[in-house]
């Protein structure tokens, strides 16, 4: 059994690639300048230090915004600037696609 070393995502080690994790419900990201954290798709992205596995809290610079989703409810997310729920297109990157629950309409970052 591998033991979850990153535990606030929940992510595992990869094989043959040092810094990075899989989670389950979060994809692969790499922890090398943490509190920053690379996500595959997201790009870099600050994990704030009070963050617990059922509260991530993350600061997307690209979007200038908080977020917070935890493992239930990912790919929702609650942007703190506008008070909306998102809905993360997952697998979009550059640009990342989001439906604004508030609004009805998608948005890319």
């Amino acid at each position: 059994r591998i033991l979850e070393l990153e535990p606030l995502i929940g992510g595992i080690p990869v094989d043959g690639l040092p810094g990075w994790f899989h989670s389950d419900w979060f994809g692969y990201y790499n922890t090398d300048h943490a509190p920053w954290i690379f996500h595959a798709q997201h790009g870099f992205v600050f994990r704030f230090a009070e963050a617990t596995k059922e509260n991530n809290y993350f600061y997307d610079h690209v979007m200038s915004a908080w977020w917070w989703t935890n493992p239930t409810l990912y790919p929702f997310t609650y942007r703190f600037a506008d008070g909306v729920w998102l809905w993360y297109q997952e697998g979009s990157s550059d640009p990342r696609w989001f439906f604004n629950l508030g609004t009805g309409g998608w948005e890319s970052w």
